[in-house]
This record gives structure tokens, sequence and C-alpha cells, in this order.
């Protein structure tokens, strides 16, 4: 009998698609993201300052005004300013201390207001620092802040503990009023307390409170005879944060991780107009619920190559998501050990991202500029979808080929070729085979098409590519020929 041959797609395009069992979905993306229907490289990033190694980053913030950012390594503040080398036109951070605060540990938060004046949170006091003078100032507080945000004039904080959040006077800034009204408002929707408090971006009059369990809408009220917020009481978000360091926004959008007494976890985004979406699947879900530590997470928003893009780390569980909200789209990220992805807070200066990262006390850059990881080769994996027959009968795979650009990058003879391995399952993802090294061409070699053959048999297949390099990568869908 005749052999028949048998076209099958096979999606080399794709992302992260979580099922609850690897039968269900085994398909996965590891650093590299969908850009015009290829699949490209996540931004890489470059050292720019080593402040100390063994110490941990725990705050950024970039201002315009004062034409520079601020980190914070351990309990020290720095000020930093970019300048571009001569030689090579990369990037310079340097540096200067500006400040201490009184905590060695966790989460930072910062804002700006329109007097010079940046207020930092360290979960446990707000320091002020007015770069006009270079004066740091720390607030006397009779409550403790859990995170501080500036809305029309007012530095907002919330009170840990309690149902509360509290405004600073608007002429003494390090002062926030007690037992007072007009600078004290308190949740009404449920019996929660506050954890944070954020702008409402596209919504200049608007700010979100959110609590363990609910989020509420507050709209600012001018002229108001006492406090300056009066609740929106046509609406609220029923979910509230897991960890107030997951929240983050960017242009008309505001994401975080969260949610509340009577549902699990999801990620949380609020659009222009309070309208509010819940990441969600079935798969995902499940992910979610076998976390051990949900609230040992943190997340930042960029916007690179067209993408807003929300990366959420759960350090105690080793994992890091990147959503995008542009493809609506969800992939993984990694170092080079298959550890969480290094970077902990971002912000956007100089037309290029800088963050600090929860692991050591230094600054890198991150931008699509970069295709390695500070020096180190990033691990770039796709799993595609399991390739089944629809008779669920046993079939053999006669060959393997996709699109993938080569001979544009320059080789690097001493970090070796480019090549791509390939590892295969025939058992649903329950386990693969070991690799086998598929070269790339080098420079000037534009041939672009892999076909590689005699690729076992089965009655369904899963490869697993990985591309190896420190170049640029972009790879589009493939085509399995089987036979039976």
């Amino acid at each position: 009998m005749a052999e028949r041959i048998k076209e099958l797609p096979l999606n080399i395009v794709g992302s992260s698609v979580f099922g609850r069992y690897p039968k269900i979905s085994v398909e996965k993306t590891y650093n590299m993201i969908i850009s015009d229907g290829w699949l490209v490289s996540y931004p890489g990033f470059a050292l720019r300052q080593s402040i100390a190694q063994n110490a941990t980053g725990r705050g950024v913030f970039s201002s315009k005004r004062m034409n520079g950012f601020l980190f914070v390594i351990d309990n020290i503040v720095y000020s930093a300013r970019v300048q571009h080398s001569a030689l090579n036109n990369n990037r310079i951070v340097s540096y200067r201390k500006i400040g201490e605060i009184g905590t060695q540990s966790g989460n930072v938060f910062m804002d700006e207001n329109e007097k010079q004046e940046i207020a930092i949170c360290d979960q446990q006091n707000i320091y002020i620092y007015n770069y006009a003078n270079s004066t740091f100032t720390p607030c006397e507080l009779d409550f403790i802040p859990g995170s501080v945000t500036y809305h029309n004039g007012y530095f907002i904080a919330a009170s840990l503990g309690l149902p509360q959040w509290r405004l600073n006077d608007l002429v003494t800034t390090t002062s926030f009023p007690s037992g007072n009204a007009r600078y004290t408002g308190g949740f009404q929707t449920k019996g929660d307390t506050v954890l944070n408090v954020i702008r409402m971006p596209g919504n200049s009059d608007f700010v979100l409170v959110q609590g363990s369990n609910v989020s509420e809408i507050w709209a600012f009220q001018a002229g108001a005879q006492l406090f300056p917020y009066i609740k929106n009481t046509y609406s609220n978000v029923d979910y509230g944060v897991a960890s107030s360091a997951t929240v983050a926004s960017l242009e008309k959008m505001i994401a975080w991780f969260g949610g509340n007494e009577n549902s699990g976890y999801s990620v949380m985004c609020c659009a222009e107009g309070g309208g509010v979406q819940r990441v969600s699947s079935d798969g995902i879900d499940y992910l979610f619920e076998s976390l051990r530590a949900p609230q040992d997470s943190y997340a930042f928003m960029m916007r690179i190559g067209g993408h807003n893009l929300y990366q959420l780390t759960f350090y105690t569980d080793n994992l890091t998501l990147v959503f995008d909200f542009t493809t609506k789209k969800i992939f993984h990220a990694c170092d080079k050990n298959f550890n969480y992805h290094l970077a902990k807070k971002a912000c956007s200066f100089d037309n290029s991202y800088f963050f600090i990262s929860s692991r050591n006390g230094n600054v890198y850059e991150m931008n699509d500029l970069f295709t390695d990881y500070a020096g180190e080769e990033i691990q770039r994996i796709r799993i595609p979808q399991t390739i089944r027959d629809s008779d669920g009968e046993l079939f053999r795979v006669k060959s393997l080929n996709f699109t993938i650009e080569q001979g544009v990058n320059p080789g690097l003879s001493y970090l070796g070729q480019q090549r791509i391995d390939l590892s295969i399952s025939i058992n649903g993802g329950q386990s693969f085979s070991n690799w086998m090294d598929v070269p790339m061409n080098s420079l000037g070699n534009y041939q672009n098409r892999i076909n590689i053959t005699q690729l076992g048999s089965g009655n369904e297949w899963t490869p697993q590519l990985r591309f190896q390099g420190f170049n640029r990568f972009a790879v589009s869908d493939g085509v399995v020929r089987i036979s039976q």
C-alpha cells in the first residue's frame, strides 16, 4: 500500500498556553514574544552600574523634571543621571547618595508632586526628597504607610492595618494631619484594610483605593468643604491586591495581581473608564492555585516595540510571567538557569528602561537593542502544541520545516555559531528526548529555511525548540509532514 503523506501546521509562533495537565497543553514560550506574526526575542539588558553585589534592589522612580531617576539599594536612596558615551553611544549611569531610610528590605514606593519633591515610602515611614534644595526629610506619622502616590496636589498614603487612606497637608508636605476628617478617607464597600492607592490613568480626577478584597473608585471634588474626595457610588471593583508591589500602570491601564474573599487569584486589568477585566483561563487559574506564596510577588509595566508588557514575578515560587496586553498573550521569562527574571522594578528614562533587581545592588538598562542578559545567553525556548492525527493512529514524522532569519547577524566565533536545539516528546509532553543540534547559517548566507528529517514516530508528537546564540532571532510558523 502506498505511503500516505499528510502536512500538518505547527504553531511555532505562539505563547504559553496553560493547561491543567501536560496532556491538555504543554505549550510554552520562554524569553520570546509575538510581533507581527513572528516569534522574536524578549528584550535583553545590560549592566549599567554596580553598586553592591550582596545587596537588594527595592525600588526605582523616573523624574523628567529632575532629569534623572531615583533607586533604592538596601537602606540607601540614590539619584542617577544618564549620559551617552562618545565612543559607542552606550548609556552611562552616574549616581550619588541622597539619603537613608529606616529599613533594609522590602518594597519601596515613590511618586512626585509639583513642588520638586519626591515622596519615598518604605512601608514604615515616608521621606520627602526635595531635589531643588537637596533636602531629605522624614515625615512624622501616626500610622504605618503601605504605599504612596501623588494626585491633585496631595501625597496619598495607604494606612496599613486600617480601613483608611491619608492625605498630606498642602502647605507642609511632611505633615499627614491626624484626627482631621479633611485628611482621612475610609473604605465604604466592605470591611477591609487599605493597601494601596493609585491614580486612574486617563481619568485625571479619579483614584483607585485598593484593599485585599475590594477596590473603590474615588473622584476628586475641587472646593469640597470637608474631605476632597467622594466615592463613586455606582460601581466598585470586587477584587483587591495580593501585593501592592504588583500594581503597575501604563498609559490608560492599571494591572495588578489580586483576588477577593470568595475567589482565587487572578491578574486584573483596569482600563480607561473604570472597566475591569480578569485575565483568566482554566489552566492559568490552576497555576495560580498551586502557588505557595502568591503574596511574595512584584511587577512592573513597560512599552517596548509597540507592546504593553506587564512582567509579574513570584520570587518564592521561582516564576516570572509576561502578560502582553497588546497581543493578549502570556509568556514565560527566566534567567540562564531557568530561575525567575532578574528585573524587579523598572522605570522609563532617556528612551529606554532601567531596572533594579531583588538579587543584587546593580542598575541595568533594558530594551530591544540588547540580545543577551548582561553578557549571558538568553534561554529562548518554544514548545508548540502537540501534534495528533485526527484518527488517533500511529504516524511517522518525516520532516519539520519552518522559516527563520539567518545570515544577518555578525558571528562571534568565541561565543559559537547560532544554532537550534531540538528535543522530542512522544508522550504528550511528560518527558523529552536528548537535544539534537541544528547549526544555523553564518553571516551572508541568507537561506532561511530549516528542514529537519527522520524525527521518530508515535500517536502524539511534541517538539521543543531552543534557539541558541547571542544575537536576535525571528521565527515563523512551521509544517510537519507525517506518514502512516
